[in-house]
Parts: C-alpha cells; structure tokens; sequence
C-alpha cells in the first residue's frame, strides 16, 4: 500500500516515537549542541530536554498513534517551535480529503481552506485561529487500488507569532508530500 512521506529540511527532528522519551530527548539535544558546537548551562539543558520528552509523550498517548513526528527546531540550544505529526489510517465508508478536514474544524475558530498541489496528489490545508493559537491540518485521500488511505499532517503554533513566523516551514514540509511505498 501507498504512503506519504515528507523531506524535512535541517530544522527539522524526527522524533523516536518508540525510545525512552527522557532518553532520546537528553541525547538528541546534547548531540545537536555538540554538532553546533554550543553548550547551555545545566538548568537550560533540563528545560531542553524535558520539552522534547513532553512533546513525544503528548504523540505517544494519542488514540490515533502518528506514523511520524518531526520537531521544528531551528535553533539547537533553544526550545522547539512546534511538531507535527503525520496519521495514516484506512477510512470507513466514503470520505474526501475536505471530509477529513470538515472533521477537524473547531466551530469557535476562524478557519479557511485552500488546496495545495504535492507529488503525492492535491492536499488541503485548513488553517484555524484561536487566540492565541493557529492550527494547520493538511489532508490527502490516496487510493493506488489497495483501498483509500486517508493521510493528515498537522501541528498547532500555541503562539500566533510563532505561526507567523515559521508558517512557511510547515507549508514546505507538506508540499514536500510524495508517495512511497
């Protein structure tokens, strides 16, 4: 069967979503400060370390469990920004990608849709404001013959002007869309 997969540029973590979240956390950042050639004071390190073990704890008890969880962080001795997560499922009965994001939508949020062209077929991309956050969910609906697949990437900017600022990088990441097997 088909699946979606993304080309993350370098500001970008795949999370290891089945290691010890503590673990993986403490030694992917201490790799990235040692690959930058940085260092942050112990205090600091904690705070880094313990951001990105809550992020994987957050994915990992999610009911729907993400295919892949990547973190947005530009810069190696500060926070991430946001993650995003890719889910892949079998849908029951018959649905279209604005099905999937008519799903998702808050009614208390402002919203709009737009369709985004990627090699692994159009997407749509419902974008939702809610002070102070911005959500994006982009959604595909593949069918290569086995069945429909029905794929979303998603992430949510708990600040506005971090959805701002780094918009651009999650609208590249998912047009960076393609099919694999």
């Amino acid at each position: 069967m088909t699946h979606v997969a993304v080309l993350p540029g370098a500001e970008w973590i795949p999370a290891d979503l089945a290691a010890d979240p503590d673990a993986w956390a403490r030694a992917t950042v201490q790799n990235r400060l040692r690959t930058a050639h940085r260092t942050v004071d112990p205090i600091r390190l904690e705070r880094l370390t313990a951001g990105l073990a809550a992020v994987i704890r957050h994915h990992r008890a999610e009911p729907r469990l993400p295919t892949l969880v990547l973190l947005l962080c530009p810069e190696p001795d500060e926070p991430a920004v946001t993650s995003v997560a890719v889910r892949e499922w079998v849908p029951t009965g018959v649905c279209t990608a604005r099905d999937l994001t008519h799903a998702a939508r808050l009614t208390q949020a402002r919203h709009d849709e737009c369709v985004v062209p990627t090699a692994a077929g159009e997407a749509i991309r419902l974008r939702q404001r809610f002070p102070p956050w911005e959500s994006l969910l982009y959604a595909w609906l593949l069918d290569d013959g086995a069945g429909p697949l029905a794929v979303t990437l998603s992430t949510v900017f708990a600040e506005r002007s971090h959805a701002t600022r780094w918009r651009g990088a999650v609208d590249a990441l998912a047009r960076s869309a393609h099919r694999a097997l």
